[in-house]
């Protein structure tokens, strides 16, 4: 089995950081971008990842539209968005129309420590 490709966009670099610790010793993960998340599609479209983890908060972005732009010019790229809301209607509406998942950053942050 070919190892993953992981793209991480969060505003936040300690987030990135962490997310990026917690899964950079997982077996079968070969690679993992988590740079400035305002060349997020750019680099997706370049790098083909296997999962993009995008942040529904992005400042100059929105992070809906960034998960869509990724997932549209990459259809096999799983895209999940992060978001610190639980009960988001947007997020849910996303997640129904454009067929992203959905991570809440309380559980990632649960499973990194």
């Amino acid at each position: 089995m070919a190892a993953l490709t992981v793209l991480i966009a969060d505003h936040s670099e300690i987030f990135r950081r962490g997310m990026t610790r917690a899964i950079q010793d997982v077996q079968d993960i070969d690679s993992i971008w988590d740079g400035e998340p305002e060349s997020a599609v750019e680099v997706a479209e370049a790098l083909q990842p296997d999962v993009a983890l995008v942040d529904i908060g992005l400042p100059h972005q929105r992070g809906l539209k960034v998960a869509w732009k990724i997932r549209k010019r990459n259809p096999a790229t799983a895209t999940i968005i992060l978001s610190p809301y639980e009960d988001d209607t947007q997020v849910f509406q996303s997640v129904k129309i454009w067929r992203v998942g959905i991570l809440g950053k309380g559980h990632a942050r649960g499973n990194a420590a």
